[in-house]
């Protein structure tokens, strides 16, 4: 026989208010546009500085493979603090939580690009596999080590990482400005 509970109203009222909060916090770590507009223009405020060209540039680099970006950015972005004022400027509460929009961008950002990129990596590929097989100049060892070079290429060809849905659909309507100030980033760091 299973055991019925009955909550009280204010128990009742309790788990109902906690189901609100939960989800209101789950929107409030969702990437909006609004987020993309305010990190483009803090960017185009800080490059527009000068100040910010090393750290920033050193940042970008550190991007690819810190998995605590964040913090990184926090501790770089605190020696400098005319970048710390303008990250507030443009209403990020510190340099920790300006870093995670980054890394939701950047992560957004290249999923958006390689997922546009695949396809056409896949067609050449395909080109590529039907020439191999048509060469008459080739041995059968040799058809056989490409077409197995083809076949590893083409499986390793996959987004090594997910970006949530939301995130990509908040970068996607910025996705020049935000491919103008990578590309910046990238060539003041050389």
């Amino acid at each position: 026989m299973r055991k019925m509970y009955r909550l009280s109203p204010g128990a009742g009222f309790l788990l109902v208010l906690l189901f609100c909060t939960s989800a209101l916090s789950a929107q409030e770590t969702q990437l909006r546009s609004q987020d993309v507009e305010r990190w483009i223009a803090s960017m185009e405020d800080l490059q527009a500085t000068g100040v910010a060209d090393a750290p920033l540039s050193m940042l970008m680099a550190s991007i690819y493979d810190a998995p605590n970006f964040d913090q990184i950015t926090g501790s770089v972005i605190g020696t400098v603090p005319a970048m710390s004022q303008v990250i507030r400027r443009h209403g990020f509460a510190d340099a920790a939580s300006w870093g995670r929009v980054w890394t939701r961008i950047w992560a957004g950002f290249v999923y958006l690009m390689m997922s546009e990129e695949i396809p056409a990596a896949r067609a050449q590929l395909q080109e590529q596999r039907r020439e191999i097989e048509s060469n008459p100049n080739l041995s059968a060892q040799q058809r056989t080590m490409m077409l197995e070079q083809l076949d590893f290429a083409e499986r390793n060809l996959v987004i090594p990482f997910d970006a949530p849905a939301a995130d990509v659909a908040a970068v996607t309507p910025h996705r020049n400005d935000l491919e103008r100030i990578f590309s910046g980033l990238r060539e003041r760091g050389r």
